[in-house]
């Protein structure tokens, strides 16, 4: 039996797994700003999110209001995250210590023999 009510920990559920799905989501439209444990985080965002929103009307009012403080907690400090990433990739690469210039041609050397091609060495007196 599924009973899934709109109140406010479904609410709280559906923010939760949208959320996770964007990080999620994030790696083909903003690879720069992905990380590996973004996955992760990713999972338990969706996990999290379809509990809230299948179990949610379980809940006393108080329950409820703690886990959309929690919930409220959890978005504010993945947005900062997310955008403090892009400031410091940003910053990164200003201040990049590598200039692209166009690199050096190599000197022309003398083709090699057929001793050496074939891994011949001749020792000569």
């Amino acid at each position: 039996m599924v009973n899934a009510s709109l109140n406010w920990a479904s609410i709280v559920g559906i923010v939760l797994a949208v959320g996770g799905a964007f990080l999620y989501f994030m790696r083909n439209f903003k690879p720069a700003l992905a990380r590996d444990y973004d996955v992760f985080f990713a999972a338990i965002g969706l996990l999290c999110g379809g509990i809230l929103f299948f179990q949610g009307w379980r809940l006393d009012p108080i329950l409820q209001f703690g886990q959309f403080l929690l919930a409220g907690t959890t978005v504010f400090f993945a947005y900062e995250s997310v955008r403090l990433r892009g400031i410091t990739t940003e910053q990164a690469r200003r201040s990049s210590f590598f200039d692209d210039e166009e690199p050096q041609p190599l000197p022309k050397l003398s083709p090699p023999t057929t001793a050496q091609r074939l891994g011949l060495f001749v020792i000569k007196k």
